[in-house]
């Protein structure tokens, strides 16, 4: 094979490589936004398959709710472990996991504690509030950032 033959197969080679590797643009907003709803809807499914109503003793809701925290923690594990689109889009997502991992950390798991913590000393007023602040975080700053990466299964 010529010189010129050897070195056109090569760069042919070399571009087919880049384009199954996705080159050096990283992930679109698009593809983003459909691998952490996978992780999103992935989590939904974990979380509902933990029947609250099989638990019969206050001991065995609080397994289940250190159950919930686990699930929890490892969806927020695996959405930062998802490739980012390069651009405003990378930016967005960034923004989206670390507000993620920061309602969970800063809201969500003092309420899962406060609702554990409730429910073994049979404590249904604190239970209750505890319950309430966690519905209070459905709407929360993380949400606004899903929607915009179009990730509409990870906002509430």
């Amino acid at each position: 094979m010529a010189r010129r033959g050897r070195a056109a197969l090569v760069l042919g080679l070399a571009a087919l490589v880049m384009s199954a590797c996705g080159g050096d643009d990283g992930v679109s907003r698009e593809e983003y936004a459909k691998r952490v709803d996978k992780v999103c809807n992935d989590a939904e499914r974990q979380l509902k398959s933990l029947d609250i109503r099989s638990a019969r003793t206050p001991a065995e809701v609080a397994a289940l709710l250190d159950d919930v925290i686990a699930a929890s923690r490892g969806a927020i594990d695996r959405l930062k472990a998802v490739e980012r689109p390069s651009g405003d889009a990378g930016q967005a997502a960034d923004r989206f996991v670390a507000t993620l991992r920061r309602e969970f950390e800063k809201d969500a798991l003092p309420a899962l504690d406060t609702l554990k913590s409730a429910i073994r000393r049979g404590d249904r007023a604190a239970a209750a509030d505890a319950a309430k602040r966690l519905n209070e975080l459905e709407n929360a700053k993380s949400d606004r950032f899903a929607r915009q990466l179009g990730a509409h299964s990870c906002a509430a």
